[in-house]
């Protein structure tokens, strides 16, 4: 295509700006432009133009933005339960829509989506695209690789543990992602990253859902509350206190939010002892595939140390995975001494034929790096009309990495009952 592909942004905070937007505009602009924005709040879109540099028209009314504008792609970075309406009316508009994963967060829009992605062919848009970047992790890569050619023979279970430190997981305690009218809860949000590489490793479609998981620390759990950190009463007792004003400092896109913060009652430092919070902060998961394979998985969001884990058994040998490592960018003063020397990464092969074997593997470069420069090309370097890559996850693939979140929720709400994942699809 000679012509550079026109670009508008829906949802003006971090994961928008700095993965979508700012590439765009200082890597790729060769392939593309930003030419608007999209976002409920004018505050934070006039401070984004205002940092930048720039004039972008920008729109509270995505319809207009859309007829006025006519963009080739619409990139979506918005509140994770708004994400399937406004994907919605990109495809309707006949374009292409790359979506902030989740894509969904309920079964209903799962459906809708589906629905709207089959339009016939003479409304068809280009192939849209979620982005699960987590396909990209180079081990991730490799543990595919390597099941696909068979180093471990048949698959026939699937591990993953992920634990998230008091500085992280607490972080989503502080956001709007702490209710699950927003976010669908840790299992959709945080977990759609994981179910979509477990769909991609097992190479089928998630069967049949059982689950159970409760909230420990935070929430109701906590000694003492506020409405949120600025002002609290609290500070000095509380070690999960976030000073918002020195914390903004690291990031203008906290100031734009600070800036925001009047025309709506939305604000990033939420007390993490919120009774309202109604999100669990450890799962355990057990579902299997239709071709077989069966998953053990669990979320902990209040663990003392940041890691994850994959174990893959098949029938010839075992693939471990696994990370630990500090997390320092989020506020908090939870801290385990001497973490720092036990930070690691390894990939280990058992295998009946062989002997142990470490297999190299690169690092996952911090501030998505990795990213940058393994899936940022693929999104914006290609042709619009160039068939979607392996790793490139489609809506289709979006919404089945939330479906397995969806009915662990359903389990978790009755008693861990079983739940039957393709019957989400068809309730009416």
């Amino acid at each position: 295509m000679s012509k550079r592909t026109r670009y508008v942004l829906a949802g003006v905070g971090h994961r928008g700006l700095s993965f979508f937007a700012e590439p765009l505009r200082k890597d790729f602009y060769e392939y593309g432009e930003l030419i608007g924005l999209f976002d409920i709040s004018p505050a934070r879109m006039e401070g984004v133009n205002r940092m930048w540099g720039t004039n972008l028209p920008a729109y509270t009314d995505f319809q207009a933005m859309l007829r006025e504008l006519n963009p080739n792609v619409v990139m979506i970075a918005t509140n994770d339960a708004s994400h399937a309406d406004y994907v919605v009316q990109t495809l309707e508009a006949g374009k292409r829509a790359i979506c902030e994963k989740p894509l969904i967060v309920t079964a209903g829009q799962a459906r809708r989506v589906l629905e709207t992605a089959g339009l016939t062919a003479d409304r068809r848009p280009v192939a849209s695209i979620v982005t699960h970047n987590m396909r990209y992790e180079p081990a991730i890569r490799q543990l595919k690789e390597m099941i696909g050619s068979g180093t471990i023979g048949k698959v026939l279970h699937i591990t993953y543990h992920e634990n998230l430190d008091r500085h992280h997981g607490a972080d989503y305690f502080r956001r709007w992602h702490r209710f699950k009218a927003n976010s669908g809860g840790l299992l959709v949000q945080k977990g759609s990253h994981h179910f979509d590489v477990l769909n991609w490793l097992a190479g089928s479609r998630p069967r049949r859902v059982v689950a159970r998981g409760g909230l420990h620390v935070y929430g109701k759990c906590g000694p003492f509350r506020g409405v949120r950190c600025t002002g609290c009463s609290f500070a000095l007792q509380c070690k999960y206190f976030a000073d918002l004003k020195t914390w903004a400092g690291k990031g203008a896109e906290l100031q734009l939010y600070a800036a925001a913060e009047g025309e709506s009652d939305y604000f990033r430092d939420g007390c993490v002892f919120d009774e309202r919070i109604d999100i669990e902060d450890h799962m355990d998961v057990l579902y299997d595939y239709e071709n077989g394979i069966e998953i053990t998985y669990s979320l902990t969001a209040f663990a003392s140390i940041e890691s994850w884990r994959v174990e893959v058994e098949g029938t010839g040998g075992r693939l471990v995975f696994e990370q630990i490592y500090p997390t320092d960018w989020p506020p908090g003063n939870y801290i385990v001494p001497g973490l720092e020397a036990f930070e690691s990464r390894r990939l280990t092969l058992y295998s009946f034929s062989e002997d142990v074997q470490e297999i190299p593997t690169d690092h996952w470069q911090g501030d998505w790096q990795t990213e940058r420069v393994t899936m940022l090309p693929e999104l914006f370097a290609r042709p619009l009309d160039a068939p979607l890559t392996e790793c490139q996850a489609t809506l289709e693939d979006g919404v089945w990495a939330v479906l397995v979140g969806i009915a662990a929720n359903q389990s978790i709400d009755n008693n861990s009952h079983p739940v039957d994942v393709r019957s989400l699809l068809e309730e009416k």
